[in-house]
């Protein structure tokens, strides 16, 4: 049985870091998959649109889980004020 300061002490992946690593770990199994099946010479036309989708996929999991990181270490750092949707003020970027 835990105790509440066991409880305390251990460390929860947060759920936009478990989207990135399942975006990741299917990204990267469905590319391996389609290179196995281009090696063997096999039909693989949905193949091809599912892995594209999935790298699609992925760099908009990235995107929005750099974007939040960023938001948080705004906030952080005191800059709330500056936080915005829109990317004409983007400071970190230079935009």
């Amino acid at each position: 049985m835990e105790t509440k300061k066991q409880r305390a002490n251990t460390r929860r992946i947060e759920t936009s870091k478990k989207i990135l690593i399942y975006c990741d770990i299917m990204t990267t199994t469905s590319t391996i998959a389609a290179f196995i099946v281009a090696l063997t010479g096999v039909e693989m036309t949905g193949l091809a649109e599912i892995v594209v989708a999935l790298i699609g996929l992925s760099a908009a999991a990235h995107s929005l889980y750099y974007y939040k990181a960023k938001c948080e270490n705004m906030a952080k750092y005191g800059q709330k004020d500056k936080i915005t949707m829109s990317g004409e003020d983007n400071q970190l970027w230079g935009g």
